[in-house]
């Protein structure tokens, strides 16, 4: 058995999982919860970088198959819902949305007020590559992980996965400096006019 037939089968195989596994999930709040398992057992079983998000709602529940903001497994969540089956209930995307950001997020059990996040940029000479430092009021060292990994999921949702994976390389987290001039930080909840006005920049310069 070639590879790509092996591929296939494996993303046949995780849409009947999904299939079996949809009522349950559309009746849970959370990922934390077994059938969320199974059915990641079965994505990882295509491609192990993968993952899946899914919200539920009375009207239409929503399930993303999302490369983590890994650019270079984009073609593969694209390719394993181009096989998804019609499933009653459900709207099926690859990708995270550009959704906007939202006042606050929440991930292993650290909480983000967005109102009180700031950036500033870390570029390059000679290249286009761009990365962010990202301050928290009150970063404690022991958060710093889940912090970060809150953020990189903060981004995606008010950026969308792919200009968020294209737009920034880099990113890291630290506390943001007691009485530091506001003129020196950029409010993050104005990433993406900071990122649109980069781009015309280099319009311009070219």
């Amino acid at each position: 058995m070639n590879r790509e037939t092996r591929r296939a089968r494996a993303i046949a195989a995780f849409w009947r999982q999904f299939e079996i596994a949809a009522p349950n999930l559309a009746a849970i709040s959370s990922a934390d919860h077994p059938v969320y398992d199974e059915v990641l057992e079965h994505l990882h079983a295509v491609e192990p970088g993968l993952y899946f998000e899914f919200s539920n709602s009375d009207r239409l529940c929503e399930l993303i198959i999302t490369a983590d903001g890994n650019a270079d497994l984009f073609a593969a969540a694209r390719e394993v819902v181009a096989s998804a089956p019609v499933v009653e209930g459900w709207d099926i995307r690859a990708l995270k949305p550009k959704l906007g950001f939202p006042e606050r997020v929440q991930w292993e059990g650290v909480e983000l007020d967005l109102t009180g996040l700031r950036f500033s940029s870390l570029e390059r000479d000679g290249t286009d590559d761009l990365g962010l430092v990202i301050f928290v009021p009150g970063l404690a060292k022991k958060d710093i992980d889940a912090t970060h990994n809150a953020i990189l999921r903060l981004l995606d949702h008010g950026l969308g996965e792919e200009r968020a994976a294209a737009a920034i390389q880099h990113t890291e987290v630290a506390p943001l400096p007691f009485g530091a001039p506001p003129d020196e930080t950029i409010a993050l909840v104005d990433l993406e006019r900071f990122l649109d006005w980069r781009c015309r920049r280099g319009t311009d310069v070219d």
